[in-house]
């Protein structure tokens, strides 16, 4: 083959390449837009994830409305939320069973039956 033939084909071959290589780069964004976009992407994302959760956790405005309603009714009450419901609340103080609550409580070093020793 003739060598201006080979010369001739391997510029018009870095000439393509160096082609491609600009157009795409010209495309792609830059790293600094990148970087200057990451914030509001970052923040896109967590409303996303956030409305997700909302949207699992409170499926509806009616579930909100009744939370809201117990809550309401829990203050106007006077029981708050540390307190023990009135159906859980235990019978009046009177004779106690042996073993039985605190006051009939068992000491380990009493109890001769435990299968096992510390």
């Amino acid at each position: 083959m003739n060598p201006r033939v080979l010369i001739g084909v391997g510029l018009l071959g870095v000439t393509l390449a160096g082609t491609a290589i600009l157009l795409a780069a010209g495309r792609a964004p830059s790293v600094l837009e990148r970087l200057r976009a990451l914030p509001q992407d970052f923040t896109a994302a967590y409303r996303e994830r956030e409305a997700e959760l909302r949207a699992a956790l409170l499926p509806d405005d009616d579930a909100a409305a009744a939370a809201r309603a117990d809550v309401a009714a829990r203050r106007a009450s006077g029981r708050g939320f540390g307190a023990v419901p009135a159906t859980w609340q235990a019978a009046p103080a009177g004779p106690r069973a042996a073993g039985s609550g605190p006051s009939g409580a068992v000491s380990p070093d009493d109890a001769d039956d435990l299968p096992y020793e510390f």
